[in-house]
Formats: structure tokens, sequence, C-alpha cells
């Protein structure tokens, strides 16, 4: 284990006062601790799809060392395994993705909203004996994020052969080392960061009448030259904010290599790879196929019951 890991790697010490001296700029920033592994998994990760994450290989088995080896591998712009997670960036398709992955995250959660307001406001009418003259205003409300999210999800689906062939490296998160390694261009590094180092911010998207629409999550450098990097690379959009909690405890426990590998599909392939992992699967008979010999459907129930429990913990 002492030769797989460099001897930066992360290690979380609750003892030890991260962040000292960083500050959020804004009212409405939180800041996201460093704490101890809550096993959070984030709903966006957790599809029947991404239990079959090999880069170019066999989904269905188990990955080997030398299906990291190769420089096509090692240049792709889009990582997921249990040595990096690589964000990207979208080059000439940003503007693509910017729209599309704000208006799903703005029409999901303003549809839910309004949808419930909505209910409230057509049976006051309906109380008043207004309810045929309102209904057309509430639907014309809630039809307007509904258009959002839909177009949204529509411009990064049809949109997705653009979007993948403009993607570029835009930075790392490196288990193994635990660096942050941020690139400029077309893969030249621009910077290189100690996880440590990293506070992670939870900025909250608020439309012009006060309400919380989107949230966005960066990690910024504690001390000069503060670099940063916006999450949404790697992740996408976030919808709420126990969402962005159950994402950061993610990451946290991915590169803390004092944890094992979250328990995610997409990773499952690689965990014999990673030496803690590896033990920790030994010691407590972890199935190694644990995910990918589930049916569609029971993959399905056994994620509804997390996102319903983790929804519940992350969000107290």
């Amino acid at each position: 284990m002492d030769n797989y890991y460099s001897a930066t790697a992360y290690r979380f010490n609750p003892r030890q006062k991260y962040n000292q001296g960083h500050k959020v700029d804004s009212v409405i920033t939180i800041e996201l601790i460093k704490t101890s592994s809550q096993g959070g998994l984030p709903p966006a990760w957790l599809d029947y799809e991404k239990r079959l994450p090999l880069h170019g290989g066999e989904g269905d088995r188990d990955a080997s060392a030398d299906d990291l080896t190769t420089e096509e591998v090692q240049q792709l712009p889009m990582r997921l395994d249990h040595e990096i997670l690589r964000g990207v960036s979208y080059g000439d398709a940003s503007w693509l993705y910017a729209f599309g992955t704000l208006a799903y995250a703005i029409g999901k959660v303003g549809s839910i909203g309004l949808a419930i307001c909505s209910v409230i406001v057509f049976f006051i009418a309906a109380a008043h004996g207004d309810a045929i003259d309102a209904t057309p205003i509430i639907l014309t409300i809630v039809g307007i994020p509904l258009v959002l999210w839909g177009g949204g999800k529509a411009a990064l689906y049809l949109g997705s052969n653009f979007i993948f062939n403009a993607m570029r490296p835009y930075f790392d998160l490196n288990r193994r080392t635990g660096m942050v390694t941020i690139y400029k261009g077309k893969g030249q590094v621009r910077a290189e960061v100690p996880f440590a180092e990293m506070a992670a911010e939870l900025s909250l998207i608020r439309n012009h009448q006060g309400f919380i629409t989107a949230y966005s999550m960066w990690l910024r450098q504690t001390a000069k030259p503060h670099q940063d990097i916006a999450l949404s690379r790697l992740y996408g959009a976030i919808g709420s904010e126990h969402e962005a909690r159950r994402l950061w405890d993610c990451l946290h426990t991915y590169m803390d290599i004092n944890q094992p590998l979250p328990d995610l599909p997409m990773l499952e392939a690689f965990r014999h790879l990673d030496p803690t992992t590896a033990e920790h699967d030994r010691k407590t008979g972890r199935h190694p196929r644990q995910w990918r010999d589930l049916s569609e459907e029971a993959f399905k129930a056994r994620v509804d019951a997390i996102n319903t429990e983790q929804q519940q913990r992350f969000s107290k």
C-alpha cells in the first residue's frame, strides 16, 4: 500500500484544522467542511448505465492495471476510476453546456416549487369560485419552468456529440497523489494544489424574487494564488442542498486514502485495484459484482432506498 500511494496522498485527520484563514466571499455561499465519511452517494452517480464504466474496454468485466496504462486512456478528456476523477472543459461547446445545465437545474427545481404553490393557489381560488379564471394563469406559471426543464435536457441530449468532441481536461482529483491538477488550453498543466489546501464552497443561485433556483459547488485554494475549480465540470447540475452535501462527502471520501472508495456503480470494476478498498472489501466480504449483477428492477429499488435514506440524512 505504501508503494502505491504517494507521500502527498490525502489522509483526513479529524484533529487537524483545515482551511485556516479561508473566508467565503458572499452571504449566499456556504463553506462545506472536511469531516469523517458519512457514506454520501450523489444521485447522478447512482445510475443503472454507470455500472459498466471501463474506459473503452468491456464494461462488464473487472478492470486490470493495464487498462489504465495506455496513453489514450491517460489523455481521455474524462476519467472516473480509482485513481482519477477528471472534470472537463467544453471549449467551443461551453455555451451549450452552460445553457443546458442551468436551464435543466432551474426548470427542475422551479417546476416542483411552483407546482406546490399552484395547487395551493388553485384551492384558494376554488374556494372563492374563481378556479376557472385562475387555471390559465396557473398553467402559464408552471409551464415556464417545465419548458426550461425539458429544453435544458433536450439541449444536452441533442448536442451531446458536439459537446463530447469539444471536451478537454479541466481538472483532476487524484486519489493516489492527493493532488488537484488544474489544466489550461489543450491539456497543459496550469497548477497543482494539495487537496488538503482546497476548501469546498456551495453557492446558492437565486432569481430576482429571491427563490433558490440552483446550486453551484467550487473548490478554492485557501492560500494565494487562490486557484479554483467548478465541480459542475465533473458532476453536472446540482438540484438541492442535500444533493450537494452528498456530493461533497463522496468526493472527500474518494480523496481520503484512509477510506475505501465510495460504493458507486461506476467505480465497482476498479475497487480491487485500490489497496485500501481491496483490503476493506476482503474484510467485509463485499461481493465484487454487487452492483453489476443486480437486475434493472433490483438496481433501481436499491437506488430508491439509498436516495430516500440519504435525502433525510443529509438534509439535517
